[in-house]
């Protein structure tokens, strides 16, 4: 019995070492490619043209303030703001006092990056536009240019990046300081979660009914996993609003 036996563990013993292997083969080579990924997009330079729509990842102090500046000097004629209702748009209005008329696509029902790459997407295909100029923070970028990137697959729509600073930091210069680094890191961890909804909403079709980061097991998960950044570090005003 026991001359039976040890054969088998051998060969489970063998499977599983090699199963490892595969696995660790795989997970290298997801985080090559990722980081390849965020490599490329942190270190483009932004060279704007005309595009069809502004698409804004609504979030920190800035990026709604650029995009209205973009479309005021005539980069596109369209702009959605994810997510931005009817009431928040006017708002915006009285606030940055736009001299040129452009066309506002109301997207308000986004909650997390993941679910503004869908719906800003499916809004970007449903009006046929061809070419974006995406807004967000500098660190911020990859992740949202990836996502919506791979929305879009097959589209053949062009997405020019326009990466917005964080205070004292913007895309020229982030690497000089710790903090930048810490942001970087964050986005490349939140990017798994924002993968996780991606699969999850194409497995389901439908977008959960609450946001997935409203657990409590995820908000610890993030306190343990990702850096926190305090608003001094950014010379950034404390009270800001916050992103996704």
């Amino acid at each position: 019995m026991e001359g039976n036996v040890r054969p088998i563990l051998h060969m489970l013993m063998s499977r599983i070492r090699t199963t490892l292997k595969i696995l660790i083969i795989i997970v290298a080579g997801a985080l090559i490619t990722q980081t390849l990924c965020f490599a490329y997009v942190l270190t483009r330079s932004p060279e704007l043209a005309p595009a069809d729509v502004i698409v804004v990842f609504e979030g920190q102090v800035g990026r709604t303030q650029t995009a209205y500046a973009l479309a005021d000097q005539g980069y596109a004629p369209n702009v959605i703001i994810s997510p931005a209702s009817k009431q928040r748009l006017k708002r915006f209005d009285r606030r940055f006092k736009p001299k040129r008329t452009f066309n506002r696509i109301i997207e308000d029902k986004a909650r997390t990056t993941f679910e503004n790459a869908l719906l800003t997407g499916k809004l970007i295909e449903r009006n046929q536009f061809g070419s974006v100029i995406l807004v967000t923070q500098w660190s911020h970028m990859p992740r949202s240019y990836l996502l919506l990137k791979t929305m879009l697959l097959g589209a053949n729509t062009r997405i020019e990046p326009c990466p917005v600073p964080t205070g004292k930091l913007k895309q020229e210069n982030w690497y000089h300081h710790t903090v930048g680094w810490k942001m970087v890191y964050n986005e490349m961890v939140e990017i798994w979660g924002s993968l996780i909804e991606h699969i999850r909403y194409k497995i389901t079709g439908e977008l959960p009914p609450d946001r997935i980061g409203k657990s409590s097991m995820i908000r610890k998960l993030k306190a343990h996993l990702l850096f926190k950044i305090h608003p001094e570090e950014l010379s950034l005003p404390k009270k800001n609003d916050k992103g996704h």
